[in-house]
């Protein structure tokens, strides 16, 4: 089963993607915006595929805060 990652944080865009890209097959759809579960994520097996907002507002990294861009780099 593909995994697709999906970096979001407004609840509305999440029940949305995850409705969307779920019809379009047998796709586990993973939806998280906290930094730390998403390096776990991508270190323990990855995604096929990730879907990354750039204006995260409440993901935090190490105790700063960090948006789309900041976790692309990580």
């Amino acid at each position: 089963m593909k995994r697709i990652l999906v970096i979001e944080d407004n609840p509305l865009h999440k029940k949305l993607l995850k409705k969307v890209l779920s019809s379009f097959g047998d796709f586990n759809v993973i939806i998280e915006e906290d930094a730390e579960q998403i390096l776990k994520i991508i270190t323990g097996g990855g995604a096929d595929l990730v879907i990354l907002d750039i204006a995260l507002v409440n993901s935090t990294y190490k105790g700063r805060s960090v948006n789309g861009v900041d976790i692309a780099k990580l």
